[in-house]
């Protein structure tokens, strides 16, 4: 008998919000729901239990998608599915340029009618939640109320424990990841995104099985690959006003944790070698450090050959990789390093750190540095740039690259599916 599994999806609802929520955790639960949801050996179900509005935008992300579409989402309702198509157009709407659709009036007419339904038909968590043999939560805590299920496992995905592990690179103190451990029992089934990250979840919650407590690692989209022609690769810089080979790139939401002020200063000191031309391009969206990075600039040497070019969709983002004359991603720590992984796949020349889960993805193909140390990234840069190991360094890293599969990494998970299923 196929392993019955109920795949929690509120994480493609949350990513609603706009592309720039669409960072590596959405990116994961996509890729694993698809390709979950073409496995003859799962008995497979969809749901959303985080909140109403997320629960209505998460079940209009499967409806859309004819993959995920081909299995069952529950639950679901006439209600439902009607305020589903309201709380879509009420967004779009909202998202449209130069309008005046009074926002703040729908919202809260939208929350009324969300609140009155709450109150009247809420989801029994507990039944959904026992229609399945295992229950797989991602990124969110498990719902207390999903522990009614007796005779269901479950099973949690963990990308990082960062904000738990290094509180002071976070906003709140890592109580978000205190929340989730706290939602957990002892004889729970644990998959994290690198082997760093699954010893972290085990030193913070040593009451857990290390024989249930397993990695399945991530994978960079097809569409990060090498642009067919030089000619094609500079049509797609022009817009940002780059040529290929005149600048380091850096890929990440702008966070504390991604080091971006030291990377500027390395930059900084590495220009004043004699490097004039070249220039560093920051690209991501805005996170809790992006106030200190404009500060960091504001009055720095080096302020015009520094571009922030905000968010950047996956379609533009491939060739920044492969135009770049090094990726530079001297992070503090990772859960598994996604960016790492899409410019080795690009065929980019890679300086990151040797700390965390980045050595599982970077493996020989990459130049390391102490992500604490300007001198060690400095170093690195220069080696980057101007070493005379660049060519051998973009063949591993297509050699690399390819090491990592969604293909593995649904297969590992349902590899646990039918382990928790005996």
């Amino acid at each position: 008998m196929h392993p019955k599994v109920l795949f929690e999806i509120s994480v493609l609802g949350y990513a609603a919000h706009g592309a720039a929520y669409r960072t590596g955790v959405f990116r994961m639960v996509d890729q694993w729901a698809r390709g979950l949801a073409t496995r003859s050996d799962l008995d497979l179900l969809f749901s959303s239990l985080l909140d109403p509005r997320t629960s209505l935008r998460s079940q209009h992300y499967w409806s859309h998608s004819p993959v995920l579409s081909q299995r069952p989402f529950a639950p679901r309702t006439a209600a439902r599915s009607l305020l589903q198509q309201v709380d879509h157009t009420f967004l779009e709407l909202a998202r449209k340029p130069g309008g005046s659709f009074p926002k703040k009036i729908v919202r809260r007419g939208l929350s009324e009618v969300l609140r009155f339904w709450e109150k009247r038909g809420e989801p029994d968590i507990a039944a959904v939640t026992s229609r399945a043999q295992i229950f797989h939560a991602n990124f969110w805590p498990f719902p207390k109320a999903a522990r009614k299920s007796t005779d269901t496992r479950f099973l949690m995905t963990f990308v990082d424990l960062i904000n738990l592990v290094n509180p002071e690179l976070s906003t709140d103190g890592g109580a978000f990841y205190r929340e989730v451990l706290d939602s957990m029992q002892s004889d729970d089934f644990t998959v994290s995104i690198s082997e760093a990250t699954r010893q972290d979840v085990l030193r913070a919650c040593p009451d857990l099985d290390p024989k249930k407590s397993f990695v399945a690692h991530l994978a960079a989209s097809q569409d990060f690959r090498p642009v067919d022609s030089k000619q094609e690769l500079s049509v797609c810089l022009s817009k940002w006003d780059l040529a290929p080979d005149s600048y380091i790139l850096s890929v990440c939401t702008l966070e504390k944790r991604k080091n971006l002020n030291l990377l500027i200063d390395a930059f900084e000191a590495w220009a004043s070698r004699g490097n004039s031309k070249t220039r560093l391009v920051l690209t991501g969206a805005s996170g809790n450090a992006m106030d200190s990075v404009r500060n960091r600039l504001a009055n720095s040497k080096i302020k015009d050959r520094v571009l922030l070019t905000g968010f950047v969709d996956d379609a533009d983002l491939a060739p920044l990789y492969q135009g770049a004359v090094a990726f530079a991603y001297p992070s503090l720590q990772e859960g598994f390093g996604l960016p790492v992984l899409e410019a080795l796949q690009c065929g980019a020349v890679v300086v990151t750190a040797d700390n965390s889960s980045l050595p599982e993805v970077g493996g020989d193909a990459v130049i390391y540095c102490d992500a604490k140390n300007k001198d060690s990234i400095v170093e690195a840069l220069q080696t980057a740039v101007s070493g005379t190991g660049r060519a051998e360094l973009q063949r591993k890293a297509l050699v690399q690259a390819s090491k990592f599969s969604w293909e593995k990494s649904v297969q590992k998970l349902a590899e646990i599916y039918q382990l928790m299923g005996r």
